[in-house]
């Protein structure tokens, strides 16, 4: 006698044996993790043009220069720093001399400066002289002429600053140090309310920077006296 087995029943079998199957090849199934980049998030940010600056943060030197200062010459000294150690600073200023031009009035040196002089000027205004000594080339002179130029508003073509550069005959100072002179009223004009007088002296381990502002008509007038407290520079050789 053959048992018959209910259709429902097995459905239900089937059903049952195909459910634990699938669950059977769940668990056989995986997926592969591969590791992200060491900072687990993908940089997003669109690509900068080719000659862009780093980003802030994007390195130490980056993240330094995103303090807004103006760019300096290349070797020019941190500012603040006028030499390399405080002693030699105090070796500077004990040895370092000049000759005060007629008419002038001395002020105190302060911060940077080595010495700070006035010359009075009446209606025009007073001119301001300062003498700061930098380390070693302090970014060498034409990156600083450039520098002075713009802080004039004045620019020039690579002919017309090769030019000014050698305007003045090579001086020295009574010590026998190279001085280089640089009249900037030739380029602004007397009637300018605002131009330059600077002079360079190389003290070999040192620039000495005496640089005079006011009127242009008044710096002009004074260009000798300028020129012959430069070269009375002394003093300030390496020990």
């Amino acid at each position: 006698m053959r048992t018959i087995i209910p259709a429902a029943l097995v459905l239900l079998v089937f059903g049952v044996g195909f459910h634990a199957c699938q669950r059977e090849e769940g668990v056989r199934t995986f997926k592969e993790v591969r590791d992200l980049p060491s900072s687990g998030v993908p940089d997003t940010r669109p690509a900068l043009p080719p000659d862009h600056p780093p980003l802030p943060g994007s390195s130490p030197e980056a993240a330094e220069a995103a303090d807004g200062r103006a760019a300096l010459p290349p070797d020019h000294p941190p500012i603040g720093q006028a030499v390399p150690d405080g002693r030699e600073e105090q070796r500077l200023r004990s040895s370092l001399a000049w000759n005060v031009p007629p008419g002038w009035i001395e002020g105190r040196a302060e911060g940077m400066r080595l010495g700070s002089l006035r010359i009075p000027g009446g209606q025009a205004g007073d001119a301001e002289c300062s003498l700061i000594s930098l380390a070693g080339a302090a970014g060498g002179l034409e990156a600083n002429v450039t520098r002075w130029l713009g802080q004039l508003g004045l620019t020039l073509d690579r002919q017309a600053l090769t030019a000014f550069l050698t305007s003045k005959p090579a001086l020295s100072t009574a010590a026998g140090k190279p001085l280089h002179l640089l009249d900037f009223t030739a380029l602004t004009g007397r009637e300018a309310r605002t131009s330059m007088l600077v002079g360079v002296v190389d003290l070999g381990p040192a620039r000495l920077f005496v640089k005079c502002t006011g009127q242009g008509g008044l710096l002009g007038g004074q260009l000798q006296a300028f020129t012959e407290l430069c070269r009375s520079v002394r003093g300030g050789e390496a020990p």
